[in-house]
């Protein structure tokens, strides 16, 4: 069983009042979106601006995702992880750069949930299979904003490696994961993915806008025998043809 260890805070600075040189209007203007505590004390790095999963849904993620311990596999600035530890006992959060681990670290401390994440830096694909938790949080880089420029996404380029590992390798600490990818994921690759697992395609909206997809795997995943595939979008029916044996496995969230 692996314990997971502690690093010391390296030295950062805070945010500043104003816009930090570097970060686009776009992503400034959404800085409360992103931590609604912005204005006292948090730290981001120039990824973490387009990369922190915005806190409604994370909060939402983290209700879906409660547990005794959980894995926030890739936990960057603690967007997630800070979240997580709302809901579950524990949280290990792995990252590999030491000032984003720093930067979760206090950005737990603003949210009051400092003493309920482990901040272990190191790489989770080494790391997993020694681990021991009840659940993991996938959320691994994307390949920066340029994203959404292709009009579908490819899950052979998530980072560090492709989504068939990266689940693989969760699932070697738990059946239980959820994990969260670009709005335009090509679904037929999301249905290989599952495999025959359990998994629940949930869409996640903002203000009538896809904003991502979060797929849910063993006990996270609601599903029912009912139907839930009304309202799926569109853009979204001409990208994958939905099997009536698929229906009761798809559904649509909103998050406001």
């Amino acid at each position: 069983q692996y314990t997971p260890g502690r690093v010391e805070p390296s030295s950062v600075l805070e945010t500043p009042q104003g816009k930090p040189e570097g970060v686009s209007p776009k992503y400034w203007y959404q800085r409360y979106r992103l931590f609604s505590k912005f204005d006292e004390g948090i730290r981001m790095d120039p990824e973490g601006w387009f990369s922190v999963t915005p806190e409604a849904l994370s909060i939402h993620q983290a209700e879906r995702c409660a547990c005794n311990c959980m894995v926030d596999a890739f936990g960057g600035v603690g967007g997630n992880s800070v979240q997580l530890a709302q809901t579950c006992e524990a949280v290990i959060a792995t990252e590999l750069d030491p000032v984003r681990v720093s930067m979760a670290r206090h950005n737990a401390q603003v949210y009051q949930v400092a003493s309920k994440v482990d901040f272990v830096l190191g790489d989770f694909l080494s790391l997993g299979p020694r681990v021991r938790a009840d659940g993991v949080f996938l959320s691994p880089p994307w390949g920066g904003p340029k994203y959404i420029e292709s009009e579908l996404y490819d899950l052979n380029w998530l980072e560090p490696v492709d989504g068939f590992k990266l689940l693989e390798c969760a699932e070697s600490i738990s059946e239980d994961v959820a994990f969260y990818l670009p709005r335009n994921v090509d679904l037929h690759q999301v249905i290989s993915l599952a495999s025959g697992r359990p998994c629940e395609v949930e869409f996640n909206f903002f203000h009538s806008k896809l904003k991502a997809i979060t797929l849910y795997f063993g006990r996270f995943a609601n599903i029912t025998n009912e139907t839930k595939i009304a309202e799926i979008p569109r853009k979204l029916q001409q990208k994958v043809s939905i099997r009536p044996s698929m229906k009761q496995n798809i559904s649509k969230k909103s998050v406001h």
